[in-house]
């Protein structure tokens, strides 16, 4: 019974597009052309969603150290960094590895720094954060800590994109 009535629907519906095939025809593609318009709007705002979730994850703190930093002051800084129920992680980076890593970003042009005798640059931890709206607060919370030369987090990028999101 309800393959019958499924076949009078079918004959009916031939009928009809042939009847009116133009009708038929611009239906068909204005609904074809609506249905791609919309996928691709849902394609454009899934994908922007997750990639300002990838640039949120991204956000760090870079915190610069004073020079004249013992191992203990360290050790006791990054118990204070972890005591920060909101930072996710907080990773050392020495004066030596700073060189490496600037080093290895110049690539070709790394005979600057053959000029440099002293290795300017700081000894710093690279903070994760839980929640990037938290970002400002906690690099208010960390410049105020003994030690600390000074907190970068690229107030204004971050200010943009949290805005953004």
């Amino acid at each position: 019974m309800i393959f019958e009535n499924m076949g009078f629907y079918f004959r009916e519906a031939l009928l009809s597009f042939r009847r009116s095939a133009l009708m038929s025809i611009a239906t068909i593609l204005s609904t074809t052309t609506i249905l791609i318009i919309v996928g691709m709007f849902l394609l454009i705002s899934l994908n922007s969603n997750l990639f300002l979730e990838n640039l949120e994850s991204q956000l760090e703190i870079i915190v610069y150290l004073k020079d004249n930093i013992s191992k203990v002051e360290l050790n006791t800084l990054e118990g204070n960094f972890n005591s920060i129920g909101e930072i996710k992680e907080a990773k050392f980076v020495s004066k030596e590895e700073a060189y490496q890593r600037l080093s290895k970003d110049l690539g070709e042009q790394k005979d600057i720094l053959s000029a440099i005798e002293v290795n300017p640059l700081p000894a710093s931890f690279e903070i994760q954060v839980k929640d990037p709206k938290m970002i400002e607060q906690i690099a208010n919370q960390i410049a105020k800590f003994e030690k600390v030369e000074e907190v970068e987090y690229g107030r204004e990028t971050a200010e943009r994109l949290l805005n953004f999101t």
